[in-house]
């Protein structure tokens, strides 16, 4: 024996290649997944405003996944860590979304001229941004903001026949429902 060495085997650092998905609907709960190699089961990752994040069983040493609820709408922060308070791998933005509002429908579909009018919209997820437009009815005003309804007022000023009638989901924006008054 000519010469003795001594050697120490560390475990390979985890490497983080991916994290997906990148969008998420808010209040939706969602399994978001880690891919790298060397991955061990204590890897930690952190989602700002993802209440319950919470490791699911049956990972390897390329795929982790946890699975969360998004809170709020927005770019969130994402890291990802050798383990919980350890080394920060990596880091990503998760953006979280809202449902997108539903109309299902408009009352009443009669109006009478000169007289002032309150429309109900029934639907879901309807936000405070929605827009409510009656062709010629005048002094448009929201006077009840809800997910599930909304009220709008205004006087009808047209003469006696059908006026086209829209609800977006912004001024200006995509249309959600077309009615007739």
């Amino acid at each position: 024996l000519l010469k003795t060495y001594t050697v120490t085997v560390k475990p390979a650092t985890p490497v983080v290649t991916g994290f997906s998905p990148t969008s998420a609907t808010v209040g939706q709960n969602t399994i978001f997944t880690v891919t790298g190699s060397y991955l061990t089961s204590n890897l930690a990752l952190w989602i700002a405003e993802c209440s319950n994040l919470t490791p699911l069983a049956g990972g390897t040493s390329s795929t982790r996944k946890w699975s969360c609820t998004p809170l709020t709408a927005g770019a969130k922060s994402v890291q990802i860590k050798t383990t919980p308070g350890g080394k920060l791998l990596k880091t990503y933005t998760v953006n979280f979304i809202n449902t997108p509002p539903t109309v299902n429908s408009v009352v009443p579909l009669v109006a009478k001229l000169n007289e002032l009018t309150t429309f109900t919209v029934s639907g879901a997820n309807l936000t405070n941004d929605l827009s409510f437009w009656v062709d010629q009815c005048d002094g448009v005003t929201n006077i009840l903001r809800g997910a599930t309804q909304q009220k709008f007022t205004c006087t009808p000023k047209w003469t006696a026949k059908q006026h086209a009638g829209q609800v977006k989901d912004k001024t200006g924006g995509n249309i959600l429902l077309s009615f007739n008054v």
